[in-house]
């Protein structure tokens, strides 16, 4: 049995089937949907723990410079040993004060509960130079080696919606395991991104890219992007009944398997982390694996580098979890927010199944809450999502997801429902995603501080994605700037329908559909979509999808009747199906935040440092920022030896320093001695401090004719370390030409230019061939050449790569006939080389 596109094919024997209201089944069809029922709602809600076993000296301990690392692990293990003694959960207590620990707490006992006073009383802050969270949470495998392979064959095919399924041999298994269930991929809808292996992230197989986690080995290494926790309710031989249903069909064609994950020597449940803040964690400051029914609830997680170390991977990551929930947190900033995973907010990911995100703040961040494959069931419910940023140093103009539904192959069956961000969606960069559900969420499309003007839009179902449901949404926001000139006001949609584009690519989208960065699919995503009852600002309407006739949305997909945490406001917050009144309410997240901003209203940078501080040696380097707030802020520059994680130490104005205390800061004379240093500006007020990013100082010696050279000479001073301004791929006066095309072709650094290249033709044998020729910069050690030929603008292939050296002028000739092709291009890429 197979799941193609959005048949679903069930056996009916023995199996219990998909539960769904009426009102769900009708509104959106049943083989698109799953049972979501997630976190701890199925065993009443997070529990009132109130045994104590340990007070930590806070005194002693909370003073801000004692180590509590060992002191906070030992109470855990021992509140863990009473824990299983009594059969009585307990608590370790954080008075208020600062907690410094320069290694990870590990809370790895099953029914303990760490907890602080307060997210703004007890702080946790690591200062440790290895990239490791400061928090771990739940059993992490054995260092030093993967787990031993205790993976057992599934008997026969286990369809969706499946509570009982055989195994052969299930001697080894105990009710109440928590076992990870996955298969092969099946090439029919997973698809592992436009040539990216980087879509082999998270999930078993081949240890080329997946093995950090120390899986146990998949079967000829085939790799498993689609699996799911599942628990053992009951065991009869070899037959399995789980407390969960299946939320997609396995099959046997694709090997499926179980391991134990939240079982068995390194399984963990009921572990609690409540009420306290993190800083400084270098790689998340949270972490939690292998564990089942755990919470973390009413946690400050702050990666700004002006109140700490700062933090650099996700902020709070769940592995192979299974129940559990993240609530009431507050989740914000990174050492520096950029893309490729240093700066994600909340993170649900390895097959992490029927969790509940619910009631966050994430703000600030590369993704504040993202899905990187996991397993289905889980619930991401009224968060407020904002200021998603794909990188504050070289791209700030971008937007990047604000609740990503898929980074990477496989997430599926999860559902997104009434939170506030800046858009929806799911990516297709390191593989494609199927059977996500939007439901009333408000996504105005664009991030709240309006810096952002490039890929906006409220929805964003990228290339590949499979039978995506978008259901009673209100999407975009009225009056939206045109971003790139006249005409690209915003559009219904733009989209890619396998062969032509839909809409204008420049304006800002209702939807995108069909596109990533990496290309475009084959039509996939835009037939595969479900878009119905939503209200958008560019019709000014409801639009309702012409064949389902069923306009009654239900008020929640997950929850029975209006959560506590709304009090007395409207719920349901988002009404589409009312379009005089679409957003009749307020989001108490987005509530939450708010009444802190102007609570304490702290400096904001609207000028950052850039990443890399680069500069001469012998030469004066200077970095300018800039800051707003009320009152106005002062400014002080700090340095540090290694991003923050022994301490920052402010700088004084000497013969290397000037400035210290401005905007701008002078370091005279650099030196590779000071190429080690980080440095950072704080802003201050009455109302408090903030960090700007960090710089990390680069000290070259200038060869001669090399791009750092041509950069020195054509963009002196400040904008030398100005990444915006004289960057390789930077194109200062718009003009369309990057710089490193400027040098390339030996072009003026400024203005308008010349074509430097020319078209021709040339006979071989009976056929004539287009031409390609260019000037070259011969001299230039770093500098290589590729000449590339397409039919379609898509695919390209290499005609003539020039090494670096002669020859002065290059003629490429092109490899297909003229005639034999009824569109060909030529190009040529110039890039810098080792």
């Amino acid at each position: 049995m197979r799941l193609h596109h959005c048949q679903l094919r069930i056996a009916l024997l023995g199996l219990a089937l998909l539960r769904l209201s009426a009102a769900q089944a009708a509104i959106i069809p049943a083989d698109r949907v799953t049972t979501w029922n997630p976190g701890l709602n199925a065993v009443g809600g997070i529990p009132n723990v109130t045994a104590l076993h340990a007070t930590i000296d806070a005194a002693t301990y909370g003073n801000g410079t004692s180590d509590a690392t060992a002191v906070i692990n030992t109470a855990i293990t021992g509140a863990g040993a009473k824990a299983a003694q009594t059969g009585v959960r307990q608590v370790v207590y954080l008075p208020a004060g600062t907690y410094r620990i320069t290694a990870p707490i590990l809370l790895n006992r099953s029914n303990v509960v760490l907890r602080g006073a307060g997210m703004s009383l007890t702080k946790i802050v690591l200062y440790s130079p290895n990239e490791e969270p400061a928090i771990r949470m739940g059993w992490f495998w054995p260092d030093g080696g993967k787990v031993p392979d205790p993976c057992i064959n599934v008997v026969g095919s286990v369809p969706k919606g499946a509570t009982t399924l055989t195994v052969a041999d299930a001697s080894g298994i105990q009710v109440g395991d928590v076992l990870q269930l996955d298969q092969a991929d099946d090439p029919s809808y997973v698809f592992f991104g436009f040539g990216d292996t980087g879509g082999t992230y998270y999930k078993r197989g081949g240890y080329s890219q997946g093995g950090k986690l120390n899986w146990p080995p998949s079967p000829g290494g085939l790799w498993r992007s689609m699996g799911q926790q599942i628990e053992v309710a009951a065991k009869s031989g070899n037959v399995l009944t789980v407390s969960t249903p299946t939320h997609m069909a396995f099959d046997a064609a694709f090997q499926p398997q179980v391991f134990p994950t939240a079982s068995g020597e390194w399984g963990t449940h009921h572990i609690g982390l409540e009420d306290l803040y993190i800083n400084g964690g270098g790689s998340g400051n949270v972490q939690a694996l292998n564990l089942a029914y755990g919470w973390i609830r009413n946690v400050e997680s702050d990666g700004n580098p002006a109140t700490g170390p700062g933090m650099a991977g996700a902020s709070i990551a769940l592995d192979q979890c299974f129940r559990c929930e993240i609530r009431g947190c507050y989740v914000h900033h990174a050492r520096q927010i950029v893309y490729g995973g240093g700066a994600y907010g909340i993170d649900l990911r390895s097959q992490t199944s029927d969790c509940l995100v619910e009631d966050n703040i994430a703000v600030w961040l590369d993704k504040p809450i993202v899905l990187v494959a996991s397993g289905g069931g889980n619930v991401v419910g009224y968060n407020y999502v904002d200021q998603a940023i794909i990188d504050t140093n070289h791209d700030r103009h971008f937007q990047e997801s604000g609740v990503d539904g898929g980074h990477n192959a496989f997430p599926h069956f999860e559902l997104i429902e009434g939170n506030w961000a800046p858009n929806i969606g799911g990516d297709t960069t390191h593989g494609n995603t199927g059977w996500l559900t939007f439901f009333r969420n408000y996504a105005p499309g664009r991030n709240s501080d309006h810096l952002t003007d490039s890929n906006v839009a409220a929805v964003m179902a990228s290339a590949y994605s499979r039978c995506y449901n978008v259901v009673g949404n209100v999407l975009l926001q009225p009056g939206l700037p045109t971003f790139q000139g006249p005409g690209h006001l915003p559009v219904y949609e733009y989209a890619w329908n396998g062969s032509a584009e839909i809409g204008n690519v420049f304006s800002a989208a209702v939807y995108k559909i069909g596109t990533s960065g990496d290309g475009r699919d084959d039509g996939t995503a835009l037939r595969e979509i479900l878009r119905h009852g939503n209200f958008d600002y560019v019709t000014n309407s409801v639009i309702w999808d012409a064949g389902n006739p069923d306009h009654a949305l239900p008020n929640s997909l997950y929850l029975t009747a209006k959560p506590a945490f709304f009090g007395s406001a409207p719920w349901p917050w988002v009404t589409p199906e009312s379009p005089s009144n679409p957003l009749p309410g307020v989001l108490p997240a987005k509530a939450r935040y708010e009444a802190m901003m102007r609570a304490a209203p702290a400096p904001y940078f609207t000028t950052q440092p850039p990443m890399n501080l680069r500069a001469i040696a012998g030469t004066t380097a200077i970095v300018t920022v800039a800051a707003i707030g009320t009152p106005p802020p002062t400014y002080r520059w700090q340095a540090t030896v290694n991003s923050g994680q022994d301490g920052w130490f402010d700088l004084t104005n000497n013969a290397t320093y000037s400035g210290v205390g401005t905007a701008t800061l002078s370091i005279a004379n650099v030196n590779t001695g000071l190429g080690s240093l980080w440095f950072r500006c704080i802003a201050t007020s009455s109302a408090g401090a903030t960090g700007s990013h960090c710089a990390a100082l680069l000290v070259t010696t200038v060869a001669p004719n090399t791009y750092t050279a041509w950069r020195a000479t054509n963009f002196p001073g400040a904008a030398f370390s100005d990444d915006a301004v004289s960057a390789p791929l930077a194109d200062p006066d718009g003009s369309g030409v990057t710089n490193l095309q400027r040098y390339g072709f030996n072009l003026a650094a400024r203005g308008a230019v010349a074509a430097p290249y020319t078209l021709g033709t040339t006979t071989s044998g009976n056929q004539s061939y287009l031409t390609f020729s260019f000037n070259r910069r011969a001299t230039a050690p770093d500098l290589g050449y590729v000449v590339e030929g397409s039919t379609d603008l898509m695919a390209w292939s290499t005609l003539t790569t020039v090494a670096p050296g002669s020859p002065a002028h290059v003629t490429a000739q092109d490899s297909v006939a003229l005639g034999a092709a009824t569109r060909r291009f030529l190009r040529v890429r110039v890039m810098i080389v080792p």
